[in-house]
């Protein structure tokens, strides 16, 4: 059973906002070079699942802040050089993930670095997403498992 097919099955409101976090662990990196997020990004899977869910008709995704990816990008100018090929948007996300990569400006990708010593480190990566239950259900796009899928419930947040 996938995990929207479980989210069904809990009978909550449509409008409970679905946390979803893609979590990366452990990109090696040269912090020496100062392109630690540049180096995990283009060795993680996070901008392409990233992309896939924003540039899916029909769902809303939102950062954390409850801000719209698709307007933050319009608003930010990143958006301006796409053709309005809607079979090359995904596509045309995935490359302003990776080409935009200061984190400090756009709030789609976190990131955590741990120097080693004076040349080596670590980089993790993490998308923290939110979209409405019902779009989600209605959708029902295609997760990779790498996706944890949180949900408000009246005991507590049911992660799955």
């Amino acid at each position: 059973m996938s995990k929207i097919e479980k989210l069904k099955t809990l009978n909550l409101d449509r409008e409970t906002m679905v946390s979803l976090s893609y979590h990366e662990d452990g990109h090696d990196v040269l912090v020496c070079m100062q392109n630690e997020t540049e180096t995990a990004l283009s060795q993680s899977d996070i901008p392409e699942q990233l992309a896939r869910l924003i540039a899916t008709e029909g769902l809303n995704t939102t950062t954390a802040s409850g801000d719209s990816h698709l307007e933050v990008m319009r608003t930010k100018g990143l958006l301006d050089a796409y053709n309005q090929d809607v079979s090359t948007l995904e596509s045309y996300i995935k490359d302003v993930l990776l080409d935009h990569a200061n984190f400090d400006d756009h709030a789609f990708i976190d990131y955590n670095i741990d120097a080693f010593d004076h040349r080596d480190g670590q980089c993790d990566l993490i998308a923290n997403i939110q979209i409405p239950l019902g779009e989600l259900i209605d959708v029902s796009p295609e997760l990779s498992w790498s996706w944890d899928v949180s949900v408000p419930m009246a005991d507590g947040t049911l992660t799955l």
